[in-house]
């Protein structure tokens, strides 16, 4: 897996923005107005190890995970009708 061009803004899909990437101290999630609704966002580590889990019913949703250590973690999120969209993040 090539990690050095982790995206500064990244979109799995039209609208779906999480950034900045890298993060040190707290990451965004912009959902697009058609899929507003409660989202269930979970943040695991490369290995798979859920480190961080939040519920969250904005449009713009701030995840704070200052407490991580720098690497690369997956971050999933599961909409209202169970679909899921996953970005890969960095901490520094």
């Amino acid at each position: 897996m090539n990690t050095g061009n982790i995206d500064p803004v990244m979109s799995t899909d039209a609208g779906w923005l999480l950034f900045p990437n890298p993060f040190s101290e707290k990451i965004f999630i912009n959902i697009p107005e058609e899929e507003k609704g409660c989202l269930h966002i979970v943040v695991s580590d490369i290995n798979g190890l859920m480190v961080s889990e939040k519920f969250s019913c904005e449009t713009m949703a701030e995840i704070p995970l200052p407490n991580l250590n720098n690497g690369l973690y997956v971050f999933r999120v599961v909409d209202k009708l169970g679909k899921e969209k996953t970005f890969l993040i960095q901490k520094i």
